[in-house]
């Protein structure tokens, strides 16, 4: 027999009693949800579309903004602010006609504008779920003050409002108000607000808040001021794109700058990109985004082979080394065989006879590439190394500009940095401008220092970094530059380059009632894909006015194909263009006398009494 503890069976009672606290506790937290809901659904609406006001409306804190790049005239050329949207929420909202009448009537923009923005759309989850958008941007036009006007009215919604699903974020977007003038240089920021490209790229530390020791602590970044004028950039641009449209070459550029201090005035090229229409390339495919990189590329950096504007170096080089004399004279006969290679003269052929005997003013007048490839013979191949290295070829212009980047000899092979010691032919090449390739900007250094005492500066385009306060927290120092050659070579090389538009082939860079000095150059330019030059880029580099330099400015055209592909036809009007209106804009008074000069364009004296009175 089994022994323990009988097991008592339940009562019925105490089972009633579990069953029916059960359910009167489900159902009082069912009447608490209904009756939650139903707050929400009315009295709460209010109080919760006013907190979300207030987050996405004017309570908020300020966001730190990235610093501003400025002209020398503190013009902003690019700068952040905070930008109000209309953000709606269709799955919120109970009437979209209604909500478009109510944001019509306060924002002054047609109700059918709005309305498509209003309406549900459908969007892809990355798990391939679709759903409804909860947020969609309202793209119109809206003022900072009707925007804060209007998250004033968010914040005292009614129940029943037909705003009841739109708010206001506030964003902070760079503005570029020069458009695509200074894109190439100043470059365009990212998605996450870094810097990609130009200056924006280069001077990202400088220009992106600043954090603290505490975390939470940021500050706005600092601004960058350069030496560029907005003036000058504004009527660079506006004759670079003249002249383009004239010739019809595939690409441009000038640089505008100050021959003192090698301070950059002006720098642009074409195309290139306006940020603001940025969103419409399609850089997703091959095509675009080529495209894209393209419009961003700055081409007073990109290398190319110079042709004739490199004669004055090599001109100044050979005359301060003791190389040759000014009155050194050859005869060209219309070619020169120097080691392998054998080199015409552009007289020569359809276009005229042989030059003939010419000293060193008349071979830069005329641009004689026979008498150069002589002197770059006469050089050597050591000398001619010195030479480019002294004038700054070898190294970076100083500039500060991403891409800044050394000259690659070039000819008969991909670029390099020596040259063969056998090598006669590429020596002499490199004197005239061919078989090297170098940038405008580098080109541009040695002109201004040929145009001044003989020095080479680097090259001045960042002036001063600002605070948030506006005031200079750090100043480009001065730097004096190296002596490349003796102030009276230079004082000759000035006299030289003024003969070249008074009488030579830069003529038409002239500058009525003002002494103006030049250098053309027609380049060749190598075809990629068949090795070949069948193309040509047309330079001019100008200096105005001589009797006190101003201003120098170099243009260039690539492939051209309307008309005339010489760069004292589409190159050198472009400078005129700009330096005739920049002198008058700056009020630089005109040169006492000026000899009336035969050009295409004019056979009238303009003295200073023909100007305008701004200008005397």
């Amino acid at each position: 027999m089994v022994t323990g503890e009988r097991v008592q069976a339940p009562q019925p009672e105490l089972e009633r009693t579990r069953f029916a606290m059960a359910f009167v506790l489900t159902v009082a937290l069912s009447l608490m949800l209904v009756v939650r809901i139903a707050y929400l659904k009315t009295a709460g609406q209010q109080h919760w579309a006013r907190i979300g006001a207030e987050m996405f409306g004017k309570g908020r804190e300020p966001k730190p903004l990235r610093g501003g790049i400025y002209s020398a005239e503190k013009v902003a050329l690019a700068e952040t602010r905070e930008e109000p949207e209309l953000v709606a929420n269709p799955m919120v909202l109970a009437e979209p006609a209604a909500t478009a009448d109510a944001l019509s009537e306060r924002l002054r923009v047609p109700a059918a504008e709005i309305l498509p923005y209003l309406q549900r759309v459908k969007r892809k989850l990355p798990d391939g779920r679709v759903v409804d958008a909860r947020w969609r941007p309202i793209r119109v036009p809206l003022e900072p003050v009707s925007a804060r006007r209007l998250c004033d009215e968010l914040r005292m919604l009614q129940a029943k409002s037909p705003l009841a699903g739109i708010s206001v974020t506030w964003k902070p977007i760079r503005r570029y108000p020069s458009g695509s003038d200074l894109t190439p240089v100043l470059g365009i920021i990212g998605s996450r607000g870094a810097g990609l490209a130009g200056l924006e790229f280069q001077q990202d530390k400088v220009l992106r808040p600043v954090a603290g020791a505490d975390p939470k602590a940021v500050a706005d970044g600092r601004s960058v001021q350069l030496t560029i004028r907005a003036d000058a950039q504004e009527t660079a641009m506006a004759c670079l794109r003249e002249g383009l449209d004239a010739c019809g070459a595939e690409a441009a550029q000038i640089i505008v700058m100050d021959p003192a201090t090698s301070s950059v005035l002006a720098m642009g090229s074409l195309p290139s990109l306006d940020p603001s229409s940025r969103g419409k390339l399609k850089t997703n495919t091959p095509a675009g985004h080529k495209q894209f990189f393209e419009m961003l590329r700055n081409r007073s950096l990109d290398r190319f082979e110079p042709g004739s504007i490199m004669k004055l170096a090599t001109a100044a080089a050979a005359v301060d080394m003791g190389v040759i004399d000014p009155s050194f004279t050859h005869r060209c006969t219309g070619a020169i065989a120097i080691g392998k290679s054998r080199i015409r003269c552009p007289k020569t052929g359809s276009r005229g006879p042989a030059h003939g005997p010419l000293d060193l003013r008349g071979a830069l007048a005329q641009s004689c590439n026979c008498y150069f490839a002589r002197v770059g013979d006469l050089m050597g191949r050591d000398r001619m190394l010195e030479f480019l290295e002294r004038f700054g070829f070898l190294g970076k212009t100083g500039a500060g500009l991403p891409g800044d980047r050394p000259a690659v000899f070039s000819f008969d092979g991909p670029g390099s940095n020596t040259i063969k010691p056998s090598d006669r032919g590429t020596v002499a090449r490199i004197a005239f401008g061919q078989a090297i390739s170098v940038s405008p900007l580098s080109l541009m250094r040695v002109y201004c220092a040929l145009l001044t005492d003989g020095r080479l500066r680097p090259v001045r385009l960042i002036d001063k970094h600002l605070g948030p306060d506006g005031k200079p927290v750090w100043t480009a120092p001065a730097r004096p530059g190296a002596q490349i050659v003796r102030p009276e070579t230079a004082a000759l090389m000035r006299k030289y380059i003024e003969n070249v538009v008074d009488t030579g082939t830069g003529k038409t860079g002239g500058v009525e009632g003002y002494r103006v000095g030049g250098k053309t150059a027609t380049a060749q330019k190598v075809n990629p894909a068949t090795k070949r030059y069948e193309f040509f880029v047309c330079s001019f580099i100008g200096v105005a006015p001589m009797s006190n330099p101003r201003l120098v400015a170099m243009v260039t055209m690539d492939k051209p194909t309307k008309g005339r592909h010489y760069g004292s036809v589409v190159a050198a009007p472009v400078f005129r263009q700009v330096a005739q209106k920049l002198l008058w804009q700056w009020s630089v008074r005109p040169d006492a006398a000026v000899e009336p000069k035969t050009t295409a364009h004019s056979q009238v004296r303009v003295v200073a009494a023909g100007l305008p009175r701004r200008a005397r």
